[in-house]
């Protein structure tokens, strides 16, 4: 039930992390090794998310993009006060790493591409454990 992040995001996020190499080399070493997506940060693209193969993670459906979307703006109404209103919600974890909502909004200058406004950990969303639940079969431990 786990599911790769890098192939999720690949297909939400065609076009992210530039123009692709379709030479016969380039297609065997993508074989080999898929590239991480790498999502700019909306404020400073210096700052910048890569979700890699082994890392585990989904795209929340609209419903509950809009309950964490709900639940995240409240505790920071930053998020949407600066125009940073997730259009998509990632909750993932790298290999070895905790569970966080990673918020996804589309750029303004550029539609097409997303950008991300926040991490946030999984302890601060109270549908936490039921989205764990619901996407990857785990029950985890009260947060």
């Amino acid at each position: 039930m786990n599911k790769p992040m890098g192939c999720l995001l690949c297909l939400l996020l065609a076009g992210q992390a530039g123009a692709a190499d379709d030479t016969p080399a380039a297609a065997k070493k993508k074989a080999k090794r898929p590239a991480p997506t790498v999502i700019e940060n909306c404020v400073d693209a210096s700052h910048t998310l890569s979700f890699r193969e082994g890392d585990s993670g989904t795209i929340l459906d609209e419903v509950d993009r809009f309950l964490v979307a709900g639940e995240i703006v409240r505790r920071y109404p930053m998020i949407e006060r600066d125009g940073f209103y997730p259009t998509a919600i990632a909750l993932w974890r790298r290999k070895e790493g905790d569970w966080v909502f990673a918020t996804l909004t589309r750029r303004s200058e550029a539609p097409q591409r997303l950008c991300f406004s926040a991490n946030v950990a999984v302890g601060q969303v109270q549908i936490a454990p039921a989205l764990l639940k619901k996407y990857f079969g785990i029950s985890p431990a009260p947060i």
